[in-house]
């Protein structure tokens, strides 16, 4: 799965990336490059891995993949979060490994799904949006692993109302913790 870590360090085929059209989501302002490479690895039938470093990567401070707590991330997030939701489903649909199938539960709901929720609790309560939190319920519905011991106290209760009762109440008990932050 180190393969879809981003558009860096790969070679591609445009044969491929012209038949199917395919483009970096420039509405996105986050993850748009992880989208890329998994839309483009969905038609690609081989691939090589080469063991030899040739690429060096520098992270900036303040950049969205770096800083994973400012508010302004959030819409971004949401927006990178929603295509994402529909690259996993094709994958699984797909694929029948475990790498795909730990997607949902490692990828789309610990990594952000949590981020997600962890920068909704600094977020003034008038600034939430609620179809955000009704669609993050949905997901978190879906949730079904039984490890919950690498989330945070915080997103426990989280993940215990948005996936057991309706997405209202994830709304509700996210704006009653702003209030109290």
């Amino acid at each position: 799965m180190i393969l879809t870590e981003g558009p860096w360090g790969k070679l591609y085929n445009t044969g491929i990336i012209r038949r199917n059209g395919l483009r970096f989501n420039e509405s996105l302002h986050y993850g748009e490059d992880k989208l890329f490479v998994f839309s483009y690895l969905l038609y690609a039938g081989s691939c090589r891995i080469v063991s030899s470093p040739v690429y060096i990567q520098k992270r900036h401070q303040g950049s969205l993949s770096s800083d994973t707590t400012s508010t302004g991330h959030l819409k971004p997030l949401f927006g990178f979060l929603v295509c994402y939701v529909d690259i996993v489903r094709s994958y699984q649909a797909v694929f029948s490994c475990r790498a795909v199938k730990q997607l949902y539960p490692v990828e789309v709901i610990r990594r952000y799904v949590f981020r997600y929720l962890t920068i909704v609790r600094a977020v003034p309560p008038k600034s939430l949006c609620k179809q955000e939190l009704l669609y993050i319920s949905s997901l978190l519905r879906e949730y079904r692993e039984k490890d919950d011991k690498t989330t945070r106290p915080y997103l426990k209760p989280c993940v215990r109302i948005g996936r057991n009762l309706p997405g209202f109440f994830l709304y509700g008990f996210i704006r009653m913790l702003n209030t109290f932050c």
